[in-house]
């Protein structure tokens, strides 16, 4: 592999970690809002700590991969694909987490819990997992097509 491939994924690797990081410093700064917080995992065990546990061990695993490489083309893709989308989401999140601090929302605001649950996983499917479904799918029809100059 050439050291320009390797800095890319470094490089995509700590953008991953520093979004993560983001999106965890404004979940903390808005920690007096919790009740507002919609990820599943938070509203199921309601334990803060717990989803900034997974998300670090999730960034560490797919930096690990992002960095050490796969076998194949299709993996490795999805590895950045995950990476990119990832990233952007946790930017977005972040700023989301500032806009509710910002908003100082009052607590007669808070969604109920299943409602709340739906809309975060409504955001997840349109925005994460739609699109790295079609970008796959595209990536396999270029693969089985022969487009990649393989065939």
């Amino acid at each position: 592999m050439m050291n320009w491939q390797r800095t890319t994924r470094i490089i995509l690797a700590m953008a991953l970690l520093a979004s993560g990081c983001f999106d965890v410093g404004t979940l903390l700064a808005k920690i007096v809002y919790l009740p507002f917080e919609t990820n599943p995992i938070f509203l199921l065990t309601g334990n803060i700590v717990l989803v900034i546990i997974l998300k670090f061990v999730v960034l560490g695993i797919l930096c690990f991969g992002l960095i050490r490489g796969t076998q194949t083309d299709w993996l490795q893709y999805a590895l950045v694909l995950t990476a990119v989308y990832g990233t952007i989401g946790q930017i977005y999140a972040g700023y989301s987490n500032l806009h509710v601090a910002m908003m100082a929302p009052d607590l007669s605001q808070v969604l109920p819990k299943q409602e709340a649950m739906r809309s975060y996983l409504n955001m997840v499917y349109l925005y994460q997992l739609l699109p790295l479904a079609i970008a796959t799918l595209a990536f396999k029809i270029h693969k089985w097509g022969g487009y990649d100059g393989n065939s």
